[in-house]
């Protein structure tokens, strides 16, 4: 990534960072509505059904950032109900083939996540997708961006 100009920056960041928190929801439910649901260890919503598409999320916990086995970045909410262990789809997590994951900067961003850091997620619906042994297609819940407190995510 290239060197960001912090300096300029700061008064932008704070705007922004206002914005995310203004519209800001604690729970997902509060987002997506009564029609999001627990499947497996995501969350759908069925076609044409709950309120929103896309939304901020407030986690009032410590999300579990990580790369698991088959080298996809996820971030998990067991204390959300539903609970939900989610796909990470931002870019900045990625090398330029937009699927190997930049380890050091993911490692950095877990550390500033467990120790507590603001953190504000953008969420959102999949386009309709038909898991395998799954009887419809269905919007799968993601989180599209990753966004802290105080600063833009950057390289460590």
């Amino acid at each position: 990534m290239a060197p960001c100009p912090w300096g300029r920056l700061r008064k932008h960041w704070a705007d922004f960072w206002d914005t995310l928190t203004g519209s800001a929801s604690d729970t997902l439910q509060g987002i997506f509505g009564r029609d999001l649901v627990r499947r497996g260890k995501s969350c759908t919503v069925d076609i044409g059904k709950g309120k929103a598409s896309l939304g901020c999320l407030a986690p009032r916990g410590r999300p579990n950032l990580y790369v698991n086995y088959d080298g996809g970045v996820r971030i998990s909410f067991p204390w959300l109900s539903p609970s939900a262990n989610l796909s990470v789809t931002d870019l900045r997590l990625y090398q330029d083939d937009h699927k190997t994951p930049r380890k050091t900067l993911i490692s950095h961003l877990r550390r500033k996540l467990q120790a507590g850091a603001g953190v504000i997620l953008s969420v959102g619906l999949t386009r309709p997708w038909r898991k395998e042994g799954d009887t419809a297609a269905r919007h799968w819940l993601q989180v599209n961006n990753i966004h802290l407190e105080g600063e833009p995510l950057r390289d460590p």
